[in-house]
């Protein structure tokens, strides 16, 4: 299975769900898994699990943008609506495509950051866990 892409448009926090404001680093769309870039100015990039710093992810865009622009990231959410083909009980990484998530059994090798589980075929339970786990 290749990695997860979303309907950016149809990517919604629930009630419940943690926000935050931040400036982004790069032109992204809503459902991009982010990572804050400390060595510029704490902009917002895509995360990816190709270093550790990358693989740090702060949450998952709500909006989508340009470089410099504001945006929501959901930091936490055990109901975000994710509308994409998940699989209901599967736990998702991050992939080494900028921003996007993979199955558990998909990742060969790099970072191993926890995303979440998934709820239903379109909620994600998304509460990231770096665990500073290398998969070679």
């Amino acid at each position: 299975m290749a990695a997860i892409t979303p309907t950016a448009a149809s990517v919604f926090k629930s009630a419940a769900g943690m926000t935050e404001n931040g400036i982004l680093g790069a032109s992204l769309t809503a459902g991009t898994f982010v990572y804050r870039d400390s060595g510029a100015a704490n902009v917002y990039k895509a995360a990816d699990n190709t270093s550790a710093a990358k693989a740090t992810v702060a949450g998952v865009l709500l909006n989508g943008g340009g470089t410099g622009q504001p945006a929501t990231i959901a930091t936490s959410d055990a109901g975000l609506v994710f509308d994409a083909v998940l699989v209901a009980g599967k736990v998702y990484l991050i992939s080494a495509t900028a921003g996007k998530v993979i199955e558990d059994s998909e990742l060969a090798t790099g970072q191993v950051t926890v995303c979440g589980t998934a709820a239903s075929t379109t909620v994600l339970m998304f509460n990231p866990v770096v665990t500073g786990v290398v998969r070679v």
